[in-house]
């Protein structure tokens, strides 16, 4: 296969997750994406896409976003990780929240694989709440959480 239709091919995919994620986020419970995303993370499932790089894959998803309306951090993040795991690459989502802002919450996710960042942009400004590895954890069950974190005296 050419490297023009590989990417392609990769680009229509990413449009493909970005899509189900944003659909799934929007009418699904946590519980059911997080199950439903393991199932379709099946690791070198996607054998078109061996080979590749998780910087394409983020370029790709970082795209997908023209074709679909509101895809959010969590979505690309969501799509992201599923792409880099049916790719054989390890990812880990993590949901943090920006720091040093009073006054205003929000929330932010991203993926890394083999600690650099795929989707999401610079992590440093934000504070850790929860991470996913998707390599080790079929389930998604947090690896990492502030909530079972106790506090230092």
């Amino acid at each position: 296969m050419s490297t023009r239709t590989a990417t392609d091919q990769l680009r229509l995919h990413a449009v493909l997750w970005v899509g189900a994620a944003r659909l799934g986020l929007w009418i699904l419970p946590w519980g059911w994406i997080r199950r439903l995303a393991a199932r379709a993370s099946v690791p070198g499932s996607e054998r078109s896409q061996q080979g590749i790089s998780p910087a394409a894959i983020g370029e790709a998803v970082r795209a997908a976003p023209r074709a679909v309306p509101r895809a959010t951090c969590l979505v690309q993040a969501l799509a992201a990780g599923i792409l880099l795991r049916r790719a054989g690459l390890p990812a880990t989502l993590h949901l943090g929240v920006p720091g040093g802002r009073r006054g205003k919450f929000g929330a932010h996710a991203w993926v890394e694989s083999d600690g650099q960042v795929v989707v999401g942009g610079d992590p440093s400004e934000q504070h850790l709440l929860a991470s996913f590895d998707l390599e080790e954890d079929p389930a998604w069950v947090p690896q990492r959480s502030l909530a079972h974190e106790t506090p230092e005296p």
